[in-house]
């Protein structure tokens, strides 16, 4: 890149790169910069859930994860019409399993609520989840159904949309962040491994990285489906995914930097709130203020206030 950028996002996740891609559709010139691969971080091991009940009990978290399910329910064709890649999107009916009595208690809340997205959601007890899904262990008290249930190979919805942010003009850059520069409290430039590019906004995306060990996943797909233990694991991936406090994601101008954005905090949610996430911080960044959430929920002085 010849000059300098609007906005380099740092991260090259689900999270950046769908940041990337409503920031470039509006014509901003973009940079994004990962120190790895695109998606190399949880993006790349992630299930690519995209689970129609309530996320928790906080209603901006469930406004928030209906909100992203119904973007993304658009974005997902659109992406693949974009860019040509596959996804491998589909939308089946779903079971959420209970093995204990207060997973029981949870599964019947939660089919009581209204499903995200206009999905139908029931309570079954477990005669009628096995019959529904034979394979199912006798130890499975019963399950949340749901008549939509989605998922991707969040790899691939990564990559497309970081394609289809290239095809409106963001690059991408292998090149680690080390640092911010700063003058008078405003955003100058990022400190990186090669030297210092110079920029007065910046969204920061970044996850993070650590070792675990399978076993306790293994275990507990073995008590859902016993048969299970027949197959021959060929491969696994760990990796940490960062999520605040509160379970809410940071999206705001950082308070201490002018010109700073964060977007980070999502959880194993990353890959359900990428859409929605992307295009609020892409709008504030944009426009100064988002129009498709509320702001206040996701500022991240909320932590501060807790602690005073």
């Amino acid at each position: 890149m010849t000059a300098s950028p609007e906005i380099v996002i740092v991260g090259a996740g689900a999270i950046g790169c769908a940041t990337a891609y409503y920031l470039a559709r509006q014509g901003a010139k973009v940079l994004v910069m990962d120190r790895e691969a695109i998606g190399a971080g949880a993006s790349f091991h992630a299930t690519g859930l995209f689970s129609p009940w309530r996320a928790s009990s906080n209603p901006a978290l469930n406004h928030l994860f209906d909100t992203s399910l119904r973007l993304s329910q658009e974005l997902l064709p659109r992406l693949k019409e974009e860019t040509g890649v596959d996804t491998f999107y589909q939308v089946a009916q779903g079971l959420r399993v209970a093995l204990r009595a207060e997973q029981v208690e949870e599964g019947k809340a939660l089919a009581a609520a209204p499903g995200l997205a206009g999905a139908k959601l029931a309570y079954l007890d477990g005669e009628e989840a096995r019959r529904l899904e034979p394979r199912l262990s006798p130890r499975v008290l019963g399950a949340l159904w749901c008549d939509r249930f989605g998922q991707v190979d969040s790899y691939r919805h990564t990559l497309a949309l970081a394609q289809a942010a290239e095809r409106s003009g963001a690059q991408f850059q292998a090149r680690q962040v080390t640092g911010l520069e700063r003058r008078a409290g405003k955003l100058t430039g990022l400190r990186t491994t090669t030297g210092v590019i110079p920029c007065e906004r910046a969204v920061l995306a970044m996850g993070a990285w650590s070792a675990e060990a399978r076993d306790r996943l293994i275990e507990h797909a073995l008590s859902i489906i016993p048969s299970l233990e027949a197959a021959q694991v060929v491969g696994q991936f760990a990796g940490p995914r960062p999520q605040s406090q509160d379970g809410l994601p940071i999206m705001r101008p950082a308070p201490t930097l002018s010109g700073v954005y964060l977007n980070t905090g999502h959880g194993h949610s990353g890959i359900l709130l990428a859409a929605a996430s992307g295009r609020h911080v892409a709008e504030m960044v944009i426009q100064g203020s988002p129009s498709l959430l509320k702001a206040e929920p996701y500022l991240p002085m909320r932590f501060v206030a807790k602690q005073q």
